[in-house]
């Protein structure tokens, strides 16, 4: 099994910063420790707004998933990027476009009909790899289901 960590970027990438972000990561990923031993891990840039970070489960300890965390942050905002924390909601709107919404905002979301039960939407609860499969699902599938009543 593997851990994930998702990181959603508040703006789409352009196709140079997704290939400059990609790199700088793997190049993180490649000297990647836990422990002094080294993380097995990936990444990938899905839709252009999402950092997706998976490694082998107990590859990683708090300081070293704290030093991915520090070194992600860091550069995004070498590249006056932003990942916007987990309190916001991503979805796909009726032209199929990534959107993102603040929580406290989703009940208002729902009655104005921004969101309803076929909306796909981006679960940002997912940690593993096994679970990675209901991550772009529809809000009636999701967790999130629950504020659609």
């Amino acid at each position: 099994m593997r851990n994930i960590w998702i990181y959603q970027l508040e703006k789409a990438l352009q196709e140079q910063e997704s290939k400059d972000l990609k790199q700088v990561i793997s190049d993180f990923l490649s000297s990647w420790k836990s422990h002094g031993a080294d993380v097995n891990s990936e990444a990938r840039i899905l839709y252009d707004r999402f950092i997706v970070i998976r490694a082998e489960e107990g590859a990683t300890s708090g300081c070293s998933i704290d030093s991915m965390n520090r070194e992600i942050r860091t550069m995004l905002e070498k590249r006056n990027l932003r990942a916007l924390e987990s309190n916001y909601i991503f979805y796909r709107d009726s032209e199929g476009q990534i959107r993102h919404l603040d929580f406290r905002n989703m009940e208002i979301a729902i009655r104005e009909g921004v969101l309803n039960e076929e909306t796909v939407v981006f679960d940002s609860s997912v940690h593993t790899h096994s679970d990675f499969g209901k991550w772009e699902t529809r809000l009636g599938d999701s967790w999130l289901s629950r504020f659609y009543q």
